[in-house]
């Protein structure tokens, strides 16, 4: 049946008699087909993700007379999953698996999951544009299947097969054969025929052996319609005609990373956990064989993390070979305790007097415990988004990622923005585009001046939006920039005067007074009138709060980068001084141990009011850490609760985690731009600013912006936090953060990208490139008190 009507088949009705079925013979030689009774099904329509057709097969038992006895019905779909010249099909299509790992969690009941849990999953699965699912490391609940099934995600099934802590010990113990072969034959029979799996999986981190080998060789005979995975066949086998290199240690790294001909036989493709963007390339380019290459456990999603997802999957989507991968993992797996105050927080291991515990190690998803959507979880959106438009001269090329689906099912707006701000909007023709192919079209036109920056944004909609679809309906978007050609700005006719007053050199420009300490060197008091526009000096700051990734894997705090922590405060002040026939004030520091100098400037603005601070920092590479950050941080009146900012969000971003993210004009209040991951961390940041507000409700505050036509002036980052940075930096859990007298306020330069390819070894710092690798540093930024 389809939609509740019967559906042609060859042969029509399918009979036998229940005593066939009861007595069915098995014969000495060869073995029977699987289905005892078959038939054709003309022309159905097929199931995959992207289209889950559905069709309901009923079995009745007749009595005697004829008339039903007892009947019931299964959802079945019609697809086929096959691998060729080591590329992974669905329907005869190239698909690559946009997959998560999921574990069972509720942040109210633990392992207790509902209908509700699993459905809102799948859900937000879909919203979120991944397309498969690992069922990491057990199989689930039976409904789970039928949501994938009727929703539309590959299911990779897994069979409740692990034994971290011993490693192969019992996949090569002869009396636990029986309990592998039946974990994977319970498996099987449950689950079979769910259209949404589309590969077996024998289980996770067990070694390998020939209990694994029973369970690939009793699935294959049984199911050959399904291909089979295991990541840990990859195991080394010390044959030294595979051996690339004269030593053992340099092959297990060539094994592990590269893939050689050895994996075991009884898995269909290659399997690897956290490969590095380069491992997963130079296993394209090995000896490896033919066999399809997944990424089984890749991108941790601890803390503040799934850094170069953007890196990823440019290079997935540039090899066919390359299948995808599954996310580790789905949702974070926090408790919602209590404190004795009556504060609520999300509780991790040793919160319960649990020992041992792994602490926070398993708050690593890509949602939160509750299913809220975290920063990361938007990242994830954008890049595994079904369209891509890129420029291509005055034209845009539009690629069809969708592997069944023709775009004329969707339908596509696009929005111009004048300097952040949107200025118009419209539809875009209809694109026609079968699936897996690309198009150009012709950019919308629109009137540019060449002071301003304008920006075009293309965003497309289901017609028919599924059931599954989110609040804003959209599910992808791009955005275009045009940088202004040259700003045309008139210098400033504000007064400008320096003085000295009570050991500071007083600098006075338009309404805004500045009073740099003559000892510190610092920009130590800043008023407009009777408002004290800061409460703390501008101090630079070359160091952040740890992330999970920075604190375990990246060990910023016992290795050399913990230099940085306290590198200004323990800096030398050289000199503080009037710049000689200008109207600055200089400030020179000699960082700790000879490592390079710093010299801060702050002059008049020559452009609008207040003044211009340039900072140059100029160190010895040979000598000098991984540094996390360069900047400056000050604290500003809680009474600054509005902020206005012109860069990219509206949610948090990175270096490395900032392509969906989108520039323009955002407003928040300024409490609310904090992001409190479970154990707090570095938090909130915004990327590629042009300029931020961060004032009262008269206008009044901290406003800092690009400087128009100086080389040393760029899009900068900032945070605003309602909690002190050493509040930020020695909490543990959410309860502990407390709101301040105070606003934090970063503005930097820059800092390092979150990374997080792993999060327990080096892999967890991010991408040289994300780094902060400049010898000499040099930047400018404009501050004055209100945006006029």
């Amino acid at each position: 049946y389809r939609d509740g009507q019967k559906v042609a088949t060859k042969g029509g009705r399918m009979e036998m008699g229940a005593n066939g079925i009861l007595n069915e013979k098995r014969p000495q030689r060869e073995n029977v087909p699987f289905g005892l009774l078959n038939t054709v099904v003309t022309a159905p329509e097929l199931w995959s993700a992207e289209t889950p057709n559905l069709y309901t097969l009923t079995a009745e038992l007749l009595d005697k007379n004829g008339d039903v006895a007892e009947a019931t019905s299964i959802r079945v779909g019609f697809r086929e999953v096959a691998i060729k010249d080591g590329v992974f099909l669905i329907n005869g299509k190239k698909v690559k698996l946009l997959g998560v790992n999921r574990h069972d969690h509720d942040h109210l009941n633990g392992k207790a999951v509902n209908r509700e849990d699993l459905k809102r999953d799948v859900m937000l699965m879909k919203q979120l544009n991944f397309n498969a699912v690992r069922t990491s490391h057990y199989p689930n609940d039976a409904y789970f299947y039928d949501l994938c099934d009727q929703y539309g995600l590959y299911v990779m099934d897994e069979a409740n097969v692990e034994s971290h802590g011993i490693n192969g010990l019992v996949s090569n113990s002869p009396e636990w054969a029986g309990a592998f072969v039946e974990r994977a034959t319970r498996m099987v029979q449950r689950d079979k025929n769910h259209p949404s799996i589309v590969i077996w999986s024998l289980g996770n981190e067990s070694g390998m052996g020939p209990n694994h080998a029973a369970m690939a060789g009793w699935i294959k005979d049984t199911d050959p319609t399904r291909p089979i995975h295991y990541e840990g066949a990859s195991a080394v086998l010390e044959d030294p005609r595979y051996i690339p290199f004269n030593d053992k240690e340099n092959y297990t790294q060539a094994v592990r990373y590269n893939g050689n001909p050895t994996d075991a036989s009884y898995v269909d493709m290659l399997s690897r956990m956290y490969p590095s963007v380069d491992q997963l390339k130079a296993m394209t380019e090995a000896d490896n064989g033919t066999r399809p290459i997944v990424m089984c456990e890749y991108a941790h999603a601890m803390g503040n993390s799934l850094g170069n997802l953007d890196e990823y999957w440019e290079l997935i989507r540039s090899n066919d070979r390359l299948m995808g991968g599954y996310i580790w993992d789905w949702i974070d797996q926090g408790l919602l305790k209590k404190a004795d105050d009556g504060s609520e927080f999300l509780a991790y291991g040793g919160d319960y007097g649990d020992k041992p515990n792994s602490s926070n190690f398993c708050i690593n998803g890509v949602v939160a415990s509750d299913r809220t959507l975290k920063p990361g979880s938007l990242q994830c959106k954008h890049i595994f988004q079904p369209i891509s438009v890129k420029r291509d001269g005055d034209s845009f090329k539009i690629e069809n990622r969708y592997d069944f689906t023709d775009l004329n099912t969707l339908v596509g707006t696009y929005k111009v923005l004048k300097d952040g701000v949107e200025i118009a909007q419209g539809d875009l023709p209809e694109q026609s585009l079968a699936p897996q192919t690309t198009s150009t079209f012709a950019a919308p036109s629109f009137a540019r001046d060449i002071a301003s920056q304008y920006s075009l944004q293309i965003f497309f909609k289901h017609k028919q939006p599924p059931e599954w679809i989110g609040e804003d309906k959209i599910v992808s978007y791009n955005e275009f920039i045009y940088p202004a050609a040259q700003p045309t700005t008139n210098e400033s006719k504000i007064g400008f005067t320096l003085s000295e007053e009570d050991g500071t050199h007083k600098i006075t420009s338009g309404k805004d007074v500045f009073f740099v300490d003559q000892t510190t060197g610092l920009l130590s008091k800043w008023s407009r009138g009777d408002n004290e526009i800061i409460t703390s000096p501008l101090k630079p700051n070359f160091w952040r709060a740890v992330t999970d990734n920075d604190r375990i894997g990246g060990k910023l705090l016992k290795r050399e980068s913990k230099y940085w922590v306290d590198a200004f405060d323990k800096a030398k002040v050289v000199s503080v001084k009037p710049v000689k026939n200008q109207t600055a004030i200089e400030s020179v520091f000699e960082l700790p141990q000879g490592k390079g100098t710093l010299t801060v400037t702050f002059a008049g603005a020559k452009y609008g009011s207040g003044i211009s601070v340039w900072s140059v920092l100029d160190r010895d590479m040979d000598k000098c850490p991984l540094m996390p950050r360069f900047g400056f941080q000050t604290t500003v009146p809680k009474a600054f609760a509005n902020t206005e900012y012109f860069g990219r969000g509206p949610f948090e971003n990175y270096a490395d985690r900032k392509s969906g993210a989108m520039v323009g004009v955002y407003q928040s209040p300024s409490d609310q731009l904090k992001h409190d991951y479970v154990r707090p961390q570095e938090n909130g940041n915004r990327t590629d600013c042009r300029w931020i507000s961060v004032a009262g409700d008269d206008g009044v505050g901290i406003f800092a912006s690009q400087y128009p036509t100086i080389t040393a002036s760029q899009p900068f980052s900032f945070s605003v936090w309602p909690y002190s940075y050493e509040n930020l930096k020695n909490a543990l859990h959410t309860n502990e953060l407390k709101p301040a007298d105070s606003l934090t306020v970063n503005i930097d330069y820059r800092q390092m990208g979150v990374g997080g390819d792993n999060s327990w070894t080096d892999k967890a710092l991010p991408m040289e490139k994300y780094r902060l690798n400049e010898e000499k540093i040099a930047w400018v930024f404009r501050l004055s008190s209100s945006k006029e």
